[in-house]
C-alpha cells in the first residue's frame, strides 16, 4: 500500500508492507544504519558521527536531472521495537541549497512476521522542489518500494537454518 500526500511545503510519500522476519530482527536491521541504508538506492559512504548521528551522501536522477547531496542524519525518536524516527539535512555541495527531510518507520508483529509502515518526508523543497510534486513523490516513492524489497531480500538471506536432530 502507497500513500501521497502535501502538507505546505512538504512532500511525503509512505508504504506498508510485510517483512519475513521477527520484530525483533527488523528492529535490530533498521539499527544498524551503516548496513541499513545500502538498502536505500542512491545513498552512498554512510558513516556514523555521534552516537545517534551519521553522515553520508545521497544520489539520484528525477526526471532527466541528476541531483547530489551530503547529508547528515539523526535518530531522533528511538522507541523499541515499535518505533524509529529520523531527521535529516541534505545539503547541494554547488548550490548550498538545505533540504530537511524526516522519515518515520514504525513496526508491528504479525504472526511471524513484521508489518512495517514508512513514511518519508522532503521539507520545503526549495530550488528542488521546482521539478514539481509529483516527480518528487513518485522519487520517494521508487526510493521506500526499493528499500522494502531488499530489506526483504537481506531478512531472507539470512534466515537461521533449521537443523533437525
Amino acid at each position: 500500500m502507497s500513500e501521497r500526500g502535501e502538507h505546505g511545503g512538504d512532500v511525503t510519500a509512505g508504504a506498508e508492507t510485510l517483512l519475513p522476519a521477527s520484530r525483533e530482527r527488523v528492529w535490530q536491521f533498521l539499527l544498524n544504519i551503516p548496513r541499513s541504508t545500502r538498502c536505500l538506492p542512491g545513498v552512498h559512504d554512510v558513516v556514523q558521527v555521534g552516537e545517534r548521528t551519521f553522515r553520508g551522501s545521497v544520489r539520484f536522477r528525477a526526471g532527466f536531472v541528476q541531483f547530489a547531496f551530503d547529508a547528515t542524519v539523526e535518530l531522533t525518536e528511538l522507541i523499541p521495537p515499535e518505533r524509529i524516527r529520523l531527521t535529516a539535512l541534505a545539503t547541494d555541495p554547488l548550490t548550498r541549497e538545505t533540504v530537511p527531510a524526516h522519515a518515520v518507520a514504525e513496526l508491528r508483529e504479525d504472526g511471524e512476521r513484521t508489518a512495517i509502515r514508512y513514511t518519508l518526508t522532503v521539507s520545503s523543497p526549495g530550488l528542488f522542489g521546482s521539478l514539481g510534486r509529483r516527480m518528487l513523490e513518485e522519487v520517494n516513492r521508487r526510493m521506500i518500494d526499493a528499500f522494502f524489497r531488499c530489506v526483504e531480500r537481506t531478512l531472507l538471506s539470512e534466515q537461521p537454518v533449521e537443523t533437525h536432530e
